[in-house]
């Protein structure tokens, strides 16, 4: 049953439980059994079998309800918004009738939408936006071109026009609300992306952060993250709180959406090591078992190598990349390093600055080659031609008829200049004409022994067959 008139969350003293859940939305019945709010004193939710939002029933004037679905995608991206007449997950029966389109990119950002069209009642272009380093730096709408000028945590601060005349300024609170309410000064504009680069919905005032939902008039995520502990965060009270946005410090850390890299082990199987990838055990209250977590290492700020890079345990990290071992990450406090780290497929992009053969050279790992084995990480190469003339000379550059046979992959063009390095040739480096700079290193390396050449060319063989290779192929980036 839908509620008919709304409490402003605002106006009540909050206190929390022991679950960390506010007692008045309680008192209301505004959680379901796994702790997703469902109703925040102003908006309704409801929930679909994954975890995420489906719809939200708002009120925007008194008296009047009005019910929004959202759809996703294969991957869990949004992928589009709209009416809905019946309160379902289900579009087929909720009477679902989009009002937003999104277009996305290779990494799942929002590069077009198309929006209702109020004479056709079709679909028209709404804007489109501009992306470089995995950051959010232009919008094209009906009315021309928009620079976007953020604060050092990606929140929009400034709009100008193509020539740098200012067209709007916003401001906000720390932890993304509107200062005493004014929702025009931390909205609007050609594109809905403010608070840290993320986008806000009108219908109910939360950003989309992929994964969840935050709302900022509470200053905390929607949904928990999963229910476990551990040891670490015994010592860490902040990581008990499963709702709480950037550790409750949003003046020096972001959350971006998932998780990128997971730390590779060779210590068997133990508490911190699990089919070859570093973790942790936690307990699952929903399941009543002990269940290993994988170590996903972050951006501390999308677009930012020099920001550092973090973990769901609260560790920190500096980063880099090589010929020889691959991404690797440096814990700040133990000194440890861990090479050869996994880029998780469907993650946003991260760039790290390179060593080694890679010195002076930035790159934005955005894929793992469809998820095969493969593959640990893609990513295109950016820096100065000094840099790159290091590197050509420290790689070896392959025949033109190793070239041609590399072509029949289907993963690669059959016209390129191919570089690799490190054992059995694990980086390798590809510049077709008119494209960036492309790198990848191997999951299994051709040239690494007779076990590693037959596991790579069954990885080819697979990846041909089903179709991987050439869809890897059409992720070439155009050069700019």
């Amino acid at each position: 049953m839908l509620l008919v008139s709304a409490t402003l969350l605002a106006n009540v003293a909050a206190s929390f439980d022991a679950d960390n859940q506010i007692q008045y939305l309680k008192q209301i019945n505004g959680y379901d059994p796994a702790g997703n709010v469902t109703y925040d004193g102003k908006n309704q939710y409801l929930y679909d079998a994954e975890g995420r939002i489906c719809a939200v029933a708002s009120i925007p004037v008194p008296g009047v309800t009005v019910m929004t679905g959202y759809i996703y995608g294969a991957d869990g991206t949004r992928v589009a918004k709209g009416r809905i007449s019946i309160w379902s997950c289900d579009p087929s029966t909720s009477g679902f009738t989009a009002t937003n389109d999104y277009i996305l990119g290779l990494s799942s950002e929002q590069v077009t939408e198309l929006g209702t069209d109020p004479d056709s009642g079709g679909m028209e272009w709404q804007h489109t936006n501009v992306y470089a380093a995995g950051k959010l730096i232009a919008t094209y709408d009906p009315d021309g071109l928009h620079f976007h000028l953020d604060d050092p945590l990606g929140t929009r601060r400034v709009q100008t026009d193509l020539a740098g005349a200012v067209e709007q300024t916003y401001a906000s609170l720390p932890f993304g609300d509107c200062p005493d309410g004014d929702t025009l000064s931390c909205t609007g504009g050609a594109t809905e992306h403010h608070f840290t680069g993320k986008e806000r919905d009108s219908e109910s005032g939360n950003d989309y952060f992929g994964a969840r939902y935050y709302a900022s008039s509470m200053g905390r995520m929607l949904s928990p993250d999963p229910v476990f502990a551990s040891a670490a965060r015994v010592m860490d009270p902040q990581q008990w709180n499963m709702y709480a946005y950037a550790r409750n410090n949003p003046l020096s850390i972001t959350d971006p959406t998932g998780m990128d890299f997971n730390l590779k082990c060779n210590d068997g199987e133990t508490m911190n090591c699990s089919g070859g990838y570093q973790g942790q055990y936690q307990y699952n209250s929903g399941s009543g078992q002990f269940e290993f977590e994988k170590t996903d290492v972050d951006m501390n700020k999308q677009g930012d190598p020099s920001a550092g890079y973090s973990d769901q345990f609260g560790n920190n990290y500096t980063g880099t990349f090589d010929q020889n071992n691959g991404v690797s990450f440096t814990n700040t406090a133990t000194g440890a390093t861990s090479g050869q780290s996994q880029f998780v497929d469907g993650s946003d992009p991260t760039q790290l600055k390179g060593s080694g053969a890679f010195s002076g050279i930035q790159g934005n790992f955005f894929d793992a080659c469809g998820g095969n084995s493969s593959c640990q990480g893609r990513a295109t190469l950016s820096g100065s031609a000094a840099a790159f003339d290091n590197m050509k000379s420290t790689l070896s550059q392959s025949g033109r008829f190793s070239t041609l046979l590399d072509g029949f992959s289907l993963a690669h063009p059959f016209v390129t200049d191919q570089y690799r390095g490190g054992v059995g040739g694990y980086a390798h480096v590809i510049k077709a004409p008119g494209y960036m700079w492309d790198m990848h290193f191997e999951g299994s390396s051709p040239g690494a022994g007779v076990t590693g050449f037959a596991l790579h060319m069954l990885g080819t063989i697979k990846e041909m067959v089903d179709g991987t290779a050439i869809g890897e192929r059409s992720k070439l980036v155009p050069e700019q």
